[in-house]
């Protein structure tokens, strides 16, 4: 395909895929590591948690933001996958999963039961921080729109 950038290629290879994706997958299993990843921002987060909205439609604007990242938001995915969606990941690349976490640690083997544990530990940490900032965002956004509507 003549005219298509590497990014690009790399994201139409998921297209089929992207329904499962969305059905599948639970935007704030992945969003922490997509964040440590940077590859996701806080602003984003706050709005793809904001109550009231549909999970197909976080899905979609999940991939959708995902895909404007190029290969680096590819490579982030995949490996969330791999962490968190260890069969969706097989499916989708016809790999096993070698659970290898590359986070701002760097790489580590995750063979063992306690650095599994750890993992998934660090996982349910940042998922709970990342709820908090959201909350807290969420706060601020009201409490300015209060004091602005009081003067």
């Amino acid at each position: 395909m003549e005219g298509v950038s590497e990014d690009d290629l790399c994201w139409l290879q998921l297209d089929d895929f992207r329904m499962l994706l969305i059905k599948t997958i639970d935007p704030s299993r992945i969003t922490p590591y997509l964040r440590q990843c940077q590859v996701l921002f806080l602003l984003l987060l706050f709005l793809l948690t904001r109550p009231g909205l549909l999970p197909v439609l976080i899905g979609r604007a999940l991939l959708d933001m995902l895909q404007r990242t190029g290969m680096k938001g590819y490579t982030a995915f995949l490996e969330s996958l791999e962490l968190d969606y260890p069969q969706l990941y097989s499916r989708i690349t016809g790999k096993e999963p070698n659970k290898t976490f590359t986070g701002p640690f760097g790489p580590a083997r995750s063979d063992s039961g306690l650095t599994q544990f750890l993992m998934s530990e660090l996982s349910r940490l940042q998922r709970v921080q990342s709820a908090a900032v959201a909350q807290r965002c969420f706060l601020w956004v009201c409490l300015r729109a209060k004091t602005c509507w009081a003067q």
